[in-house]
């Protein structure tokens, strides 16, 4: 957990979520996860006896004390993504109170959802999933204007009439007042399209599903044993795994997009000035911004790769920061985290054979003659062999069995080896 802090991630954003019912005492575990090429990585997990501001602000205070600058150098992380929690809110403002509190849209509706099926607010079953598409239209606003104006028109006639209930609309109120935790409008390409606390979802059923096999604990010492050791395990072969290439989930990603890119050519891509371009697609005009990673599509407008960031990395060799880790860097970068200074040299996760880019192939490449590029054509002239072919030849082979020489120094080659590069 420690070295996950060394990650550029964890001074972007961070995920907080609690759980209880581990133990018989039912202490709160509170996970702080960030984004990694990876998945998801815990940078703190704080064990408390309640779920009370007072005990986060302790455990956050403790983080910050085990750690000279956190979060990648920077003492806190730009965004906290939490669920609406109000104590742990508070905790989070208390300590790190230049970080942004965004809240997670899942558990916001979820949250609206439940109030409009409570019994005791009386509110018509025929009219709840209308005022669910309501509050869904100010939610996932595209801009800050029609967000206000969804708002405005939130009674009366959205597409059907509605009678007015005055505890809905002062509810209603009392979540617009705090629109810049959760309205869609309010954020920005920095959230890199996480506008949902998954990752915690998932880490927290992972330590109850594998790490206690859905059984509780026996007290909080046996608790804090099974995070250190196990869900540390459990952890470590994730990254492992990303790192040796036993995870296909980005490459698979790459691939769906090149396939939907199939249809946009270069000429349908204009670049523009400090890293823009515009793309026409669908008969659409978007506009994309490679050095900040967003695109003004419905995917790309918060900060993920989209189809049209593809297009450009294809035909431009033009890569954006949200780029997916397919790279030998990002799989080294796990495999420090996962096994710190025991992980292989970098060049252990290269490929065997270098991919160079063709801007890279045109820059670094030597110019060559055309007799070293067409030395068979020639070898069939119509003069017969040409003159200095044969020495050319020569040249080359005893350059090849010097390298050979050289190699099998450093690394004995088995005659096996040697067998199949003669045949």
């Amino acid at each position: 957990m420690k070295r996950a802090h060394d990650l550029t991630s964890s001074g972007e954003m961070v995920f907080v979520d609690s759980t209880f019912s581990c133990d018989p005492d039912n202490h709160s575990i509170t996970f702080m996860l960030c984004p990694c090429s990876a998945g998801a990585v815990p940078v703190a997990i704080i064990i408390t006896k309640e779920q009370t501001e007072e005990s986060y602000r302790k455990g956050f205070e403790l983080l910050n004390e085990a750690l000279v600058k956190p979060f990648n150098g920077k003492g806190h992380p730009a965004i906290f993504m939490t669920d609406d929690s109000e104590a742990e809110i508070k905790a989070l403002r208390n300590v790190w109170p230049a970080s942004r509190n965004l809240l997670s849209i899942f558990h916001v509706s979820q949250v609206v959802w439940r109030w409009l099926w409570d019994l005791k607010h009386e509110i018509p079953k025929e009219h709840r999933s209308m005022l669910m598409v309501i509050f869904q239209r100010i939610l996932h606003a595209s801009a800050v204007q029609k967000a206000e104006e969804a708002y405005k028109n939130s009674s009366g006639y959205v597409g059907f009439y509605l009678p007015t209930y005055e505890n809905w609309n002062e509810y209603l109120d009392s979540y617009w007042k705090r629109k810049e935790l959760w309205c869609l409008a309010f954020r920005n390409e920095n959230v890199r399209g996480h506008n949902i606390n998954n990752f915690s979802e998932v880490c927290v059923r992972i330590l109850k599903d594998h790490v206690l096999c859905r059984v509780k604990a026996y007290n909080v010492l046996t608790l804090l044993d099974f995070v250190l050791t196990h869900l540390e395990k459990h952890y470590t072969k994730k990254l492992r795994d990303f790192a040796n290439s036993r995870s296909a989930s980005s490459r698979l990603f790459m691939l769906s997009l090149k396939k939907k890119t199939s249809a946009i050519t270069k000429d349908a891509i204009k670049m523009q000035y400090d890293g823009t371009f515009l793309v026409r697609s669908d008969a659409n005009l978007y506009n994309v911004d490679a050095k900040n990673g967003c695109c003004s599509c419905s995917v790309g407008l918060y900060g993920r790769f989209c189809k049209h960031q593809y297009s450009i990395y294809s035909h431009f060799d033009v890569k954006s920061c949200n780029f997916p880790p397919i790279l030998p860097r990002d799989k080294y970068e796990m495999s420090i985290l996962a096994l710190g200074e025991k992980s292989p040299h970098k060049e252990f996760f290269e490929p065997l054979i270098s991919e160079i880019s063709p801007t890279c192939r045109i820059q670094e490449m030597p110019p060559t003659t055309s007799d070293e590029i067409f030395p068979i054509a020639q070898e069939h002239g119509d003069n017969g062999m040409n003159e200095g072919y044969e020495e050319k030849r020569n040249r080359f082979l005893r350059d090849i069995f010097s390298e050979i020489s050289h190699k099998h120094e450093t690394y004995k080659s088995s005659l096996s080896a040697l067998n199949k590069f003669l045949k």
